[in-house]
């Protein structure tokens, strides 16, 4: 019977171990190797109209009478769709969102992965150097909780045998 107990213990905390995992942004969205923004900028022709998932830091957001735009400053994503601090970041994108974006919801320095399609590019001036952001027509975005990078499990399984008399 003891043993019955340990062994359901133990079944409890493995799925309470699978219940605090971060999941990722899109669980639904296929795998993609999405080509990096700055590639997209490039190569603006060759990658428009192709999906994209891509991430990164709010940078600024700018409403329009029908649109906002949102410019982003991109990173690699990991295996749950976060975008990857601690790599080199791969550009700026301006994200195309219809309607209203709240800067109050979306303020600068939180983040997000979205989904969307390229639909071309924009040339302006970043710190004195001509630059092109390419332009994605978002279809859906994730707004990552501002402790994104310590979602990391807290819980911990420790096994212990007793002898006595």
């Amino acid at each position: 019977m003891k043993i019955l107990r340990q062994c359901l213990a133990m079944a409890v905390a493995a799925t309470a171990l699978c219940a605090c995992a971060t999941r990722p942004a899109f669980e639904d969205a296929p795998p993609t190797r999405s080509v990096a923004p700055y590639q997209a900028a490039r190569d603006g022709e060759t990658h428009m109209d192709k999906s994209v998932m891509w991430g990164g830091m709010v940078l600024e957001v700018n409403n329009f009478e029908h649109h906002s735009e949102i410019e982003i400053l991109a990173y690699p994503l990991d295996e749950k769709q976060r975008p990857k601090l601690e790599s080199a970041d791969q550009g700026r994108f301006i994200a195309l969102m219809a309607g209203f974006a709240d800067p109050a919801t979306l303020p600068r320095g939180r983040f997000v992965t979205l989904i969307g399609t390229v639909t071309g590019d924009r040339h302006g001036p970043v710190r004195g150097e001509d630059y092109v952001w390419p332009e994605v027509d978002v279809k859906r975005l994730h707004l990552w909780p501002q402790d994104f990078r310590e979602s990391k499990s807290r819980v911990s399984v420790g096994f212990g045998f007793g002898f006595g008399g």
